[in-house]
């Protein structure tokens, strides 16, 4: 039997009680449609190092990306880590998910729905305009519903 590794970096919390809506927190929806989103703009938003060995961010950062495809994406990381499963965007030069931006979303820059969920950067760092690595949510959302009813 061969011992398949699972790539699943989406996490569900349950709070305690109901989030207040407010002008600075509101609700997002996600992606429904099993969709290769390449080319579409996105945007990254994350607390995370503002440069590879720097400080941690005092304010939420935001980036804007373009979505790749896999097959583009795989050149850079290789095959083995990019599966159905992954979607990946670059931007420019220091626009990439750094360390500690882990678990942020990725949303549609036309309507802020949440596409991806950041799993992982390049191992150079996150200065050089290399893509990132980003669970693709549709490919969770059976998941997602049978754990929410949603």
């Amino acid at each position: 039997m061969v011992n398949e590794r699972k790539w699943n970096d989406v996490a569900l919390i349950q709070l305690p009680e109901k989030v207040k809506f407010s002008d600075r927190i509101q609700p997002i929806s996600r992606a429904t449609k099993q969709e290769d989103f390449a080319g579409r703009e996105v945007v990254l938003s994350g607390w995370g190092l503002q440069k590879d060995g720097g400080d941690v961010a005092q304010a939420l950062q935001f980036a804007n990306l373009k979505v790749i495809s896999n097959g583009e994406c795989a050149k850079t990381f290789g095959s083995f880590l990019i599966k159905e499963s992954t979607l990946c965007a670059r931007g420019d030069e220091k626009e990439s998910p750094c360390s500690g931006d882990s678990g942020g979303p990725l949303v549609l820059a036309e309507d802020n729905t949440l596409v991806g969920v950041v799993s992982f950067g390049h191992a150079s760092g996150c200065e050089h305009g290399l893509p990132g690595a980003f669970a693709r949510v549709t490919s969770f959302n059976k998941w997602i519903s049978e754990k929410t009813g949603l």
